[in-house]
């Protein structure tokens, strides 16, 4: 038995999401790009469930990593500045979006720059989700 199916077995949404959203971010770093996906949605969907926004904030800058990791820089930056402008974004969470923000300036690109509502955020992340599950 793993970790997020001890979460599961005594029903802690919460704790699942944060399993999973660390899962991401591990599997992003051994390079297993398509399983952080999967991990990091799963821990997005179940984040805005519950409405955790620290958590949900905290699983878009995952979300962001993966997106700029393939390639798709503008969905990085607009998740990115959407978590570090955010008023509940927790400190380390900020600064991880902010890091990320400084990279991708730093990449020479120039990145379109659309409104930061969350409807905004909501088709960027609904949209990334689509074009990853498809690749």
């Amino acid at each position: 038995m793993n970790s997020s199916d001890i979460c599961e077995h005594v029903g802690n949404r919460w704790l699942l999401a944060f399993t999973l959203r660390q899962l991401a971010q591990a599997l992003l770093g051994l390079g297993d790009v398509q399983q952080a996906v999967t991990r990091a949605f799963a821990a997005f969907e179940i984040a805005n469930e519950i409405c955790a926004t620290p958590l949900m904030l905290d699983t878009l800058v995952g979300i962001a990593l993966i997106a700029e990791r393939l390639g798709r820089t503008a969905d990085a930056w607009q998740l990115s500045h959407f978590v570090m402008q955010h008023p509940i974004s927790e400190y380390g969470t900020r600064e991880d979006a902010k890091q990320l923000s400084a990279a991708l300036q730093t990449d020479g690109e120039s990145v379109p720059i659309r409104a930061l509502t969350l409807e905004a955020v909501a088709q960027s992340v609904s949209a990334l989700k689509a074009a990853l599950y498809e690749s």
